[in-house]
């Protein structure tokens, strides 16, 4: 099993291409079964990164992760929500990619982390070994299975003033999620998401349900906040190399902020994501940025896309439309890698 995912970065190609690259990770809703196998075939620093996290995930749950992701019959839009899978699935696409990544030479000036995602960037900066990282994950995972209430995650693409407007319209939902000006999420049981896009479809306001069994960041969850708070109790979570971004903070995570890796752990997953505000916040900070979305779907990027933020580059690395090896040498290709 690989030791850090530094490893791939001593075999890079050059040195780095962009002092201002910024690998950006996301979370629950970016998962789909095949994301990544067009690359998984094709690129050997992916697979074997993929392979390394297939091989902890076999160890801790009793099962192949690339076998659940790649086997046949399951389309990308087959209904992916186990969240046993799904966690696990979402941590190791990110850290692979960013181990493809820095084999070409490609190394961050900072991270941004979105909910799950923090994990990811947390691994990606040197804060956590990135088996530690998986394992955290991992636990989360059993916690939400065996003692989490339902509930859902509804995404509306909307002005998120519209929520505190028109209370009567989101009752029985809580903010979770700000996009950008235009999108936000919203958390709560599924029977009322379900009539609240009823409502919002009625209005010809577009709105998706995510493939998602738990109302993270709301009170959905404060059922288990004391095991979350467990979850770390024999993890040191240090400095990292780099700024790691956190979407609960809407900054750069401080040392403060890791002194209790319990307290940071429930923060991020009952916390509200606020994409926009941290994202402009980092481009305040980090000059010129070319942010590079390291998730399945390219969400990131489409945020960036929306947010209009000055002097910022986006791109996302793959996504779901199954060519994820031209999408590569695309992204390559604006890093000079081609």
């Amino acid at each position: 099993m690989l030791s850090t995912i530094e490893q791939a970065a001593t075999q890079r190609k050059n040195e780095p291409v962009s002092a201002g690259t910024v690998f950006m990770y996301g979370g629950q809703g970016t998962q789909y079964f095949q994301m990544g196998r067009e690359l998984y075939q094709a690129n050997p620093m992916f697979r074997r990164h993929m392979d390394a996290c297939d091989d902890l995930i076999r160890s801790e749950l009793g099962y192949s992760l690339t076998e659940v992701l790649y086997q046949g019959g399951r389309s990308s839009s087959t209904p992916f929500e186990n969240i046993l899978h799904t966690h696990p699935a979402l941590f190791s696409i990110g850290y692979s990619l960013s181990a493809a990544l820095r084999a070409e030479g490609i190394e961050p000036v900072a991270v941004l982390g979105y909910s799950l995602g923090e994990y990811i960037g947390l691994a990606s900066a040197g804060c956590l070994h990135w088996d530690d990282a998986l394992r955290l994950v991992i636990r989360q995972a059993r916690v939400l299975a065996g003692h989490g209430a339902p509930g859902g995650m509804l995404s509306v693409f909307s002005a998120a003033d519209q929520f505190r407007q028109r209370p009567g319209l989101y009752a029985g939902s809580e903010l979770a999620v700000v996009n950008f000006d235009g999108s936000f999420c919203v958390s709560g049981a599924q029977g009322n998401l379900e009539r609240i896009k009823q409502r919002l479809d009625d209005e010809g306001i577009i709105s998706m349900v995510l493939p998602i069994q738990f109302a993270f960041h709301s009170s959905g969850i404060d059922g288990i906040e004391e095991k979350i708070r467990g979850l770390a109790a024999d993890v040191v979570i240090k400095p990292g190399r780099v700024p790691v971004y956190s979407c609960m903070l809407r900054r750069a995570i401080g040392s403060a902020d890791l002194a209790d890796p319990g307290e940071y752990c429930w923060r991020v997953v009952r916390g509200n994501v606020q994409f926009d505000e941290t994202a402009r916040r980092l481009a305040t900070e980090i000059p010129a940025p070319f942010m590079v979305d390291l998730s399945a779907t390219g969400s990131l990027a489409t945020f960036m896309k929306y947010a209009r933020i000055d002097g910022v580059k986006y791109s996302h690395c793959i996504n779901q439309f199954g060519k994820d090896v031209d999408e590569y040498r695309s992204l390559m290709s604006r890093l000079g890698r081609a």
